[in-house]
């Protein structure tokens, strides 16, 4: 996800349920590369809830 952009990874949370909210910063455009870069991967693994 941060390799895939240029983005800060700011933080994540353990949300419970084997949830994890993950926080960047960055122009729009890069964020938005980086959450879908980050949303493929996670879903080749498991489920992914937005």
């Amino acid at each position: 996800m941060v390799k895939s952009a240029n983005v800060q990874l700011v933080g994540y949370e353990k949300i419970g349920s084997g949830l994890i909210t993950v926080m960047v910063r960055g122009d729009v455009g890069a964020v938005k590369a980086a959450v879908d870069a980050g949303s493929a991967a996670a879903s080749a693994v498991g489920e992914v809830k937005s």
